[in-house]
């Protein structure tokens, strides 16, 4: 299999990024994009410049730097009070997305200086952020990006692609899991003519999320059958000591020492796991999506309150089954449903885990156990935590509208079709007329009449 990034793995002048720069870029063919996204929390700007060769579904990634701003807390509190505020004044959340658009172009530019003399290449920037949610009476989802694109283009020169959930939610998905084909296209087996390696990229956050990414050798059909599987993350165990009346912030910050002191529980576990019993899941598809998961966080750490105050465990023995109930959830969810979309293949050649530096160690340790004959790789061994692997899959999403290929899975999604994601704001003119001419020199892949219409 190729690894992705293949070149630095055997990069004699790994530490110097100008030279890795320079020697891609006298090629022609490749293209230099950016991506950015805004966490959660609006903590932290991350940004990501790639270098890539190929076009749509051929893409492949060849070097990401990264950048990244932190975010005054004045500027972060604004945000979370104005989301949280039902019906806000549009004033307000207009100022503070004006404010986060300049945060957002010191990221740009630390990015146009990593570029270097090849700043002039750098075709788009694409943003990914929390975006406002809303929904009506009715059930019907409202999504509204935060980026100021007018003032991001203005202040950073660069064309700008933005919003990306909104035109699937048009065709009735639901917004969540684009991340799935860029995902894809950055660690899925993609050799030519002998991709035969299953790959699962598990991304460790407040839920797990888990992609399960089939390989290609080009020739099979235009989406790949990427699925997905959702479960408890640290959300999950945070709020869980908090009911049980624990300083959680503690425990998190000193995660790896509860998980390394405690033991396992396996009554503990087992409660958990009849929590997940498959016979109540009710969806149409083999595989659930994070929105057709039959569970509710709330009244999982309800229930398991109600079951520990019978029990006398410590916060060690809690923390480490909480981790090994979550791996351990995730490896019966693939043994149930993975074997379908791999022709009936159960195993993993290859899993990539992607959490934060105070989770990483436990998870990884944990799935060295689960998964004994799968490959353990991490996403920063490439240099990407989860904040930073956004930024990245930003990129490539923008990579994917400027080449006219659809980015949304509509098994994933619940869209009822394939569609382009994204709303493009130029850049300055000459930035702007290299990017519809580098649009307009490609020509995208056939579709089916039923796709396209």
């Amino acid at each position: 299999m190729m690894f992705p990034f293949p070149k630095l793995w055997s990069d004699p002048e790994h530490d110097d990024a100008v030279a890795r720069i320079d020697r891609h870029l006298a090629d022609r063919t490749q293209r230099l994009s950016a991506g950015i996204s805004v966490s959660s929390d609006f903590a932290t700007v991350h940004g990501g410049l790639l270098i890539t060769s190929g076009r749509g579904k051929y893409l492949r990634v060849n070097h990401v730097a990264n950048a990244e701003l932190q975010i005054p807390v004045s500027i972060s509190n604004s945000f979370r009070q104005l989301l949280s505020e039902s019906g806000s004044n549009i004033a307000p959340l207009a100022q503070a997305k004006s404010d986060l658009a300049e945060f957002q172009a010191q990221v740009a530019e630390q990015i146009k200086m990593k570029a270097g003399k090849y700043v002039d290449r750098l075709l788009t920037v694409a943003v990914n952020d929390p975006g406002c949610w809303s929904t009506d009476f009715d059930g019907q989802v409202f999504y509204s990006s935060l980026c100021d694109t007018n003032r991001l283009s203005e202040m950073c020169g660069l064309n700008v692609i933005d919003a990306f959930p909104a035109r699937d939610l048009a065709v009735g998905g639901k917004g969540k899991l684009l991340e799935a084909m860029p995902l894809w296209l950055l660690f899925a087996d993609r050799s030519p003519r002998v991709a035969k390696s299953y790959v699962a990229v598990i991304r460790f956050d407040s839920d797990t999320t888990v992609f399960l990414l089939p390989p290609s050798d080009g020739l099979d059909a235009e989406v790949p059958d990427i699925r997905c599987i959702h479960s408890p993350g640290i959300g999950f165990i945070r709020k869980l000591l908090a009911t049980l009346g624990t300083q959680t912030d503690e425990i998190i910050l000193d995660l790896a020492a509860h998980y390394v002191g405690g033991q396992r529980i396996p009554e503990l576990i087992d409660f958990w796991s009849s929590q997940f019993d498959h016979s109540k899941q009710q969806s149409s598809h083999p595989f659930c999506s994070p929105n057709e998961m039959v569970w509710n966080e709330e009244e999982l750490v309800a229930k398991t309150a109600l079951f520990l105050k019978s029990n006398s465990y410590s916060v060690s023995a809690i923390v480490r089954s909480a981790i090994a109930f979550v791996v351990e959830l995730i490896r019966t969810e693939i043994k149930h449903q993975a074997g379908v979309a791999a022709t009936d293949r159960k195993h993993l050649d290859r899993i990539w885990i992607s959490a934060e530096e105070e989770t990483q160690a436990v998870i990884i340790n944990q799935a060295q156990q689960t998964f004994k004959t799968s490959e353990i790789q991490t996403t920063t061994q490439l240099g990407l935590t989860n904040s930073k692997l956004s930024a990245v899959a930003a990129a490539i999403m923008g990579l994917m509208h400027v080449d006219q290929m659809a980015s949304n899975i509509p098994w994933l999604t619940g869209a009822n079709c394939l569609r382009t994601l994204g709303q493009l704001t130029p850049g300055r003119p000459s930035n702007w007329r290299q990017l519809v001419m580098d649009m307009a020199d490609f020509q995208p892949p056939a579709m089916k009449l039923r796709d396209a219409i």
